[in-house]
């Protein structure tokens, strides 16, 4: 594993001294700016040509449009706790009754906002003043599944937050998301 700092625009050439055309390269994209994946993304296009590249990036890429920079040669990864699958029934009526009252499309944050009102309401309901033993209970998965697990200060070794430990891998081919692990 290299650490290289990108300074400036033209990534690709700064990056192409570290590929080897031998084998799939994974670049880790730590940064949440949509507009520094876009710039990367279109300076590391014709790099997929030579070089196979897996580039992998943060839960905001999910608007980046892969298909936009012609960068259907290089597969786009993400991370994100949510995943919305367009087949569930419920997620299709919803999306039908969003669009008779509202017109438009719901966004995922329509999506996140429902299920987890639903979700933690629902364990609220069931566990009350006790919700945080519920909170790995998945009997009331909406979408998605949660592994909300305890967080505890190494110094104390008291509880100092709960954390959702399940992350699904999207990745985005052109317009397609090709899969989701």
């Amino acid at each position: 594993m290299k650490v290289v700092t990108l300074d400036g625009m033209e990534y690709g050439s700064q990056l192409s001294r570290y590929l080897d055309s031998n084998k799939t390269n994974v670049i880790l994209a730590g940064s949440f700016d949509v507009n520094f994946a876009q710039n990367l993304l279109e300076d590391i296009k014709e790099l997929g040509e030579s070089y196979p590249v897996s580039l992998y990036g943060m839960p905001t890429w999910d608007n980046l449009d892969v298909a936009k920079y012609g960068a259907d040669n290089i597969s786009v990864l993400y991370g994100t706790p949510f995943y919305i699958n367009n087949s569930i029934p419920l997620i299709e009526s919803l999306q039908e009754e969003f669009k008779e009252k509202f017109y438009s499309r719901p966004t995922d944050m329509f999506f996140r906002g429902y299920e987890t009102l639903m979700h933690f309401g629902l364990l609220l309901k069931e566990h009350g003043n006790n919700i945080a033993s519920g909170l790995g209970d998945k009997k009331f998965r909406i979408f998605t599944e949660f592994d909300i697990q305890p967080v505890l200060d190494p110094k104390t070794m008291t509880l100092d937050y709960f954390e959702n430990k399940k992350i699904y891998f999207i990745q985005k081919a052109g317009k397609e998301i090709k899969g989701v692990f």
